[in-house]
């Protein structure tokens, strides 16, 4: 008998840090996420996700995001 090996990999993930900084920015600007997503045009469920922290991170939805609520990536200053 030949044992099943496990296969994991890890997928990098926008992470919680990250996910509250979008949050804050957002809201400092006034913004329901429903606000912001109809801004960048994405859905809800996208602006919901990155302030989770557990969205697959696209650099083209994260440029869309900082054009609107300033830069969120990266270490604060």
């Amino acid at each position: 008998l030949v044992s099943p090996v496990l296969i994991t990999s890890t997928v990098k993930t926008v992470g919680a840090a990250t996910g509250k900084r979008i949050a804050q920015a957002r809201q400092a600007k006034g913004l329901t996420q429903k606000q912001l997503a109809a801004m960048i045009q994405e859905q809800v469920s996208v602006i919901q996700a990155y302030e989770r922290g557990d969205a697959i991170p696209d650099q083209r939805i994260f440029a869309k995001i900082e054009k609107v609520v300033g830069k969120v990536r990266g270490k604060p200053n």
